[in-house]
């Protein structure tokens, strides 16, 4: 790991260290868990479901990022873009709801073209939101 942060430049190094010190109340999420599941969590577990939130909305932010982009906006992620970030990332780890195959997931027995491919009447997966 070390090997890999001396590699870093002044910009990535900035960006590590800012994922770094970004962290969730693990009291709070300790809390969440415990209420989601009727059952208490250890601070172990607690500390997983964290990091796995961390990474998650880092995920999220990334593609927020790249629909910013692809839209042509500037400045800061608007919500549109966070929604717009949510809908993909669905569609993708888990299928469209009411589409015949899937990018990146739905029923394995799903035949036919996926979203965008022409089985919807209005051309599939598009902006959907503005």
């Amino acid at each position: 790991m070390a090997i890999l942060l001396e590699a870093f430049d002044a910009s990535q190094n900035a960006r590590y260290e800012s994922f770094r010190r970004a962290n969730l109340n693990k009291a709070a999420v300790k809390k969440l868990a415990n209420s989601v599941l009727s059952q208490s969590v250890t601070a172990n577990v607690g500390t997983v479901i964290c990091g796995f939130s961390k990474v998650f909305t880092g995920e999220i932010i990334e593609l927020a990022l790249k629909i910013q982009r692809s839209w042509g906006d500037e400045g800061p992620l608007l919500p549109d873009h966070l929604r717009e970030a949510w809908r993909r990332y669905r569609i993708e780890r888990h299928g469209a709801i009411g589409y015949r195959g899937a990018i990146g997931g739905g029923s394995p027995v799903a035949t036919g073209p996926g979203p965008g491919m022409g089985d919807v009447i209005g051309g599939g997966v598009g902006r959907l939101f503005r």
